[in-house]
């Protein structure tokens, strides 16, 4: 129950950020988004395809990535992202090894997770991680 309470605070903070305001509609998690991201929640180390998480939903992909971007206001691909980047960091805080974070948090490799957290935070993992330290 926690976790979608927090789900829809998300998805309230993205709707401010895209439309400045929250409208009186703004939409609850739906169950199937739900499942959805307690699906990629428990499985973020492995490979995610949209096929098997819209078979999770009991949608087709395409009414997938529709219903997801509608209630969180981003892409799967970007919620998977920043899932994976966020673990990341908290298993680099805690002292695990990059290559052994990479791979814990679903990336093929090192240099996947190098490039996507250079591209999410425009610097290295190491840095990133020292600048959220001295925060």
């Amino acid at each position: 129950m926690e976790q979608g309470l927090l789900m829809e605070v998300f998805a309230i903070l993205n709707q401010i950020a895209r439309n400045g305001t929250v409208s009186a509609q703004a939409q609850p998690i739906s169950k199937p988004v739900d499942d959805v991201i307690r699906y990629i929640n428990e499985h973020l180390s492995e490979d995610l395809p949209l096929s098997l998480l819209a078979e999770t939903a009991h949608f087709s992909t395409q009414h997938l990535l529709r219903e997801f971007k509608s209630v969180m206001g981003i892409s799967i691909h970007r919620y998977i992202m920043a899932k994976r980047l966020l673990t990341a960091h908290q298993y680099l805080e805690s002292g695990m090894s990059a290559s052994e974070t990479a791979s814990s948090c679903g990336f093929n490799d090192y240099s996947a997770f190098y490039r996507a957290n250079q591209k999410h935070y425009h610097c290295a993992p190491s840095a990133s991680v020292k600048s959220e330290l001295n925060s």
